[in-house]
């Protein structure tokens, strides 16, 4: 074989390689989406939220009272429902493909099938804070990790909080703090457009007026501890968890030392903040700060896995990693499929 024969077969295995786990993905949040339309024959989604979001829908002009939700004026509200895992994927795969190929694919399974913590949020209807956390806000932190032109920051900041505002303001809040923390002066650029969101939300009655009759700040907590572990944490997730730190520590006595990037300091610059407003008096929608916080670890678990196998380059490892998320994945779809099959309405 030429050396330039040699040179294209190596180059079309590195994009077969490559192109593997994207495609996976994909295939994997298609069917996902499609499976409860197929299976149960469901031709609505579920949940007082959606069919709240539907009846503005269905009296326009009020429909303008909240943003997030008017890609159903195109869409309809079933498809665009059915649509977030997609939406998820494709943000996952900007946001995380830097960390290896595989990186992606691990995330989606791990919040989909091995953990639950969005369809907590499915089931009840509130997909638009799925979309606007999981798909926009971490798809902005990402770009954001770059070096964005300061109209970028002043526009999307405020776009976000419009769309979701709830997602829009721990968005915001990440940011924030790592823009503080690393000197970073054209992150305060968000803070007037953010202020802009706000108060247009306020004269027009919008979603932002809302936030905190959302979850009002209670005197005494209805979370703790254990509720958390119980609620959130099912055996496969904490198998996940318990399997990325082991492999973090192997790599890291082996000199793996994890490289600065800026999606992931805000992203942990939010932890504290969901700490507090989960676990303390100051709670504000403790079930929701508790399913992001659950996301985070998740996430980070996921880029833990990839990273740590990809440092040690060993095959068997390699294998034993994928065997040990598939299995995971399975015992974890046996919980999460039929959760996500009973979602809708015929």
């Amino acid at each position: 074989m030429s050396t330039y024969s040699a040179a294209i077969t190596h180059v079309n295995r590195i994009s077969i390689r490559m192109a593997t786990p994207v495609l996976l993905l994909a295939v994997a949040a298609v069917a996902y989406s499609i499976l409860p339309v197929l299976v149960k024959r469901w031709t609505f989604p579920p949940g007082n939220d959606v069919q709240y979001l539907q009846g503005l829908i269905d009296s326009f002009p009020s429909a303008f009272r909240y943003y997030g939700h008017l890609p159903a004026l195109v869409l309809g509200m079933s498809l665009y429902y059915w649509l977030t895992p997609i939406f998820v994927a494709m943000a996952l795969w900007y946001a995380l493909r830097q960390y290896g190929e595989w990186t992606p694919l691990v995330a989606w399974l791990a919040l989909w099938v091995i953990g639950r913590p969005l369809l907590f949020d499915m089931s009840s209807g509130t997909f638009i804070g799925v979309i606007g956390f999981y798909a926009l806000t971490l798809s902005l932190w990402r770009y954001l990790s770059g070096k964005p032109s300061g109209w970028a920051v002043w526009t999307l900041t405020p776009a976000l909080v419009l769309f979701h505002t709830f997602s829009g303001m721990l968005a915001m809040t990440g940011m924030g703090l790592w823009g503080i923390l690393n000197g970073k002066r054209t992150f305060w650029l968000m803070l007037p457009g953010a202020a802009v969101a706000w108060f247009t939300g306020q004269f027009f009655d919008a979603s932002s007026k809302l936030v905190l009759t959302v979850g009002q700040p209670q005197w005494t907590t209805s979370m703790n501890a254990p509720e958390f572990v119980r609620t959130y944490s099912q055996l496969p997730m904490i198998a996940f968890v318990w399997f990325a730190g082991v492999l973090l520590f192997l790599a890291w006595r082996k000199g793996y030392r994890p490289t600065k990037d800026s999606f992931f300091l805000m992203m942990w610059a939010l932890v504290p903040v969901l700490i507090v407003l989960t676990f303390t008096f100051l709670q504000i929608n403790s079930d929701r700060t508790a399913k992001i916080l659950t996301s985070i670890i998740l996430i980070t678990s996921s880029v833990g896995i990839v990273a740590s196998v990809r440092y040690m380059q060993s095959t068997a490892l390699s294998v034993m990693a994928g065997a040990f998320i598939g299995v995971n994945a399975i015992i974890g779809a046996m919980g999460s499929l039929p959760f996500w099959l009973a979602s809708g309405i015929r």
